[in-house]
């Protein structure tokens, strides 16, 4: 999930000001290293990004987790706040303050999402959830190339494409009997024009 307009990764932050002004004075140096697309849209806009199969990064919000399962039930997380070298220390501590305030192990954010991750697990213990299938339908066919980016991209913020790709992701490992097995592939690849500015 991505926004793509460069700066509302910060937009939970009780004062972004300070961070906007960071972003602005250095998103030339930005594009000219990254890209045109990387540089004003990807960076410092709110993006999710899950790395199959156990690693998450939330840039904007500024932290990155890696998670460990315990067994069944139980799942271990790690969590660090990520700042750029050359921030202000002020701003350096912004970001760790809110990382904590949203995210943090007293977060808003976490302690809404963590009851409702519980309860999916709780309702799949259900008679009538154990009759049926996983339904993750969610903008199922509402995806496919955009430009200046690779893979295959859901429309709209709010989707289960990402839950649908980890499965398949999962399932392509647990089907090959070695390494060598595993696909590679990247779908919908940048175009060589694409690639020159992205």
């Amino acid at each position: 999930m991505s926004a793509l307009d460069g700066v509302s990764g910060y937009a939970f932050y009780p004062d972004p000001k300070p961070i906007l002004e960071y972003l602005e004075a250095n998103r030339q140096t930005v594009i000219d290293r990254l890209g045109e697309v990387r540089g004003r849209q990807v960076w410092g806009a709110q993006v999710n990004i899950t790395i199959f199969p156990n690693l998450q990064l939330l840039p904007g919000l500024n932290w990155f987790r890696v998670y460990h399962p315990k067994g069944p039930t139980q799942i271990e997380q790690w969590t660090w706040a990520m700042a750029e070298n050359d921030m202000p220390e002020a701003v350096k501590a912004q970001i760790l303050e809110n990382q904590c305030l949203t995210f943090g192990l007293a977060g808003l954010f976490d302690n809404d999402d963590g009851d409702n991750l519980t309860a999916c697990t709780e309702q799949s213990r259900g008679w009538r959830t154990a009759q049926m299938d996983v339904y993750t339908n969610m903008a199922l066919g509402r995806s496919g190339k955009r430009e200046g980016f690779p893979g295959d991209i859901a429309s709209g913020l709010v989707s289960e494409h990402n839950q649908r790709y980890f499965y398949r992701r999962w399932q392509e490992h647990m089907m090959a009997e070695t390494w060598a097995e595993v696909p590679t592939y990247n779908i919908n690849s940048l175009t060589d024009e694409e690639a020159e500015h992205a």
